[in-house]
């Protein structure tokens, strides 16, 4: 091992880019001049003072929107016909609700003293009927078999 040249830790990189010319130091450098600074702030005109403006022919004439005097009228319509509205729709909510609430007082009166309640005993025998209706029935003799073909059917 002690053959070997010692390589350095870091490798530098191959330089491919090509170096810039070297700026001759006879000739002079061109070297652009900034602006003066400024000092004074700027003045207005007094030139033109007290005499009429120019009107540019280019520019858009302003449109001056005529204001009418009746102009609140149609405010003044608008809210009233808006509480006689509001005012219309609280009266047909109450008069509802009066007549809802009479009327279910006296069609559940009337509807207790007209029906009787029903015991066991009545259970028991619709029960029994309905049973003896359904053991009653003969598929074969409700419907004849040419009442139930396709064609009577229209199938």
């Amino acid at each position: 091992m002690e053959n070997q040249p010692e390589t350095p830790a870091v490798i530098p990189p191959e330089n491919t880019t090509p170096a810039p010319a070297p700026i001759p130091t006879n000739q002079p450098v061109n070297v652009p001049t900034p602006p003066p600074a400024i000092t004074e702030a700027p003045t207005a005109s007094t030139e033109n003072i007290g005499a009429e403006p120019t009107v540019n022919p280019l520019a858009v004439p302003e449109h001056v929107v005529k204001k009418h005097a009746s102009t609140k009228m149609p405010v003044v319509i608008a809210v009233v016909v808006a509480v006689a509205l509001a005012a219309l729709v609280v009266y047909v909510y109450l008069n509802s609700k009066q007549t809802a609430n009479t009327s279910k007082t006296t069609n559940n009166s009337s509807a207790i003293a007209t029906k009787p309640q029903a015991s066991a005993s009545d259970v028991d025998s619709t029960v029994k009927s309905v049973d003896d209706n359904l053991k009653n029935i003969d598929d074969s003799t409700d419907f004849s078999a040419d009442s139930l073909s396709d064609s009577s059917l229209g199938l």
